[in-house]
């Protein structure tokens, strides 16, 4: 009588396992799957922030004239690193071709790199890093 026992209470315990672990499996699955959407459409979002002030920036060196609008597109919505490079270049008084377009690259930069550290992002959660 004991042993049928113990048997209905260890696959008593084994039943109300399996449920458990199949939760915590789906919710890791489901919180994985979340942050991974979130990287792509952040990365899409800057992709697509960067193209427009990019293009903005080009003709405002171009033409030498700096509209608010683009200026505080950079200064309140690009990251850090990028707003305190534009920053630093609209501070300087002598804007000279070479300035410009060393500001411009160096803009160009800086969106490819914070683009490569989501894209970095995205691969550890690929491969579970």
């Amino acid at each position: 009588m004991s042993d049928i026992l113990i048997g209905v209470i260890i696959g008593g315990l084994i039943a109300s396992i399996t449920p458990v672990l199949t939760l915590i499996v789906d919710h890791r699955h489901w919180v994985r799957d979340s942050k991974l959407e979130h990287l792509r459409s952040e990365r899409k979002r800057l992709e697509n922030k960067y193209s427009k002030n990019l293009k903005m920036f080009s003709k405002a060196i171009g033409e030498n004239s700096y509209s608010s609008d683009m200026i505080m597109e950079f200064i309140l919505t690009m990251p850090k690193d990028i707003s305190t490079t534009f920053k630093e270049f609209m501070s300087d008084p002598n804007k000279t071709e070479a300035k410009s377009k060393k500001a411009y690259i160096n803009t160009v930069l800086l969106m490819k790199k914070s683009l490569t550290e989501i894209d970095k992002k995205i691969e550890d959660i690929i491969f579970q890093k």
